[in-house]
């Protein structure tokens, strides 16, 4: 009967732990609200790679992709206004996005 109990507690220890990880694991990851401007500077959409774009708010790893693709296939941006040629990045995006980048 003892080694029944010490079973049960082992397999109740167990279940618990497995939804622990379960609930901590399903929880969507949020993303850094640490701007680039809040650190103090802006970020070269020349030279960033995907990552790093990602920083940026309304920039998924789509888009930071879609731009890191553009850059490579067009050459470099010459104003942050070229930002507007890669597709998915529009006229509110670019507003959005303006004090945080730069071309240099």
């Amino acid at each position: 009967m003892n080694r029944s109990v010490t079973s049960l507690a082992m397999l109740m220890l167990i279940v618990g732990v497995v939804v622990v990880l379960i609930v901590t694991w399903s929880r969507p990851i949020r993303r850094s609200t640490i701007t680039p401007r809040a650190m103090g500077n802006q970020i070269n959409i020349n030279t960033a790679d995907a990552p790093t774009l990602i920083l940026l708010r309304g920039i998924g790893p789509r888009l930071a992709d879609a731009i890191v693709e553009h850059r490579q296939t067009q050459g470099p941006f010459e104003t942050v206004d070229n930002l507007d040629d890669v597709k998915g990045v529009g006229p509110r995006t670019l507003a959005n996005l303006r004090d945080y980048i730069t071309t240099r």
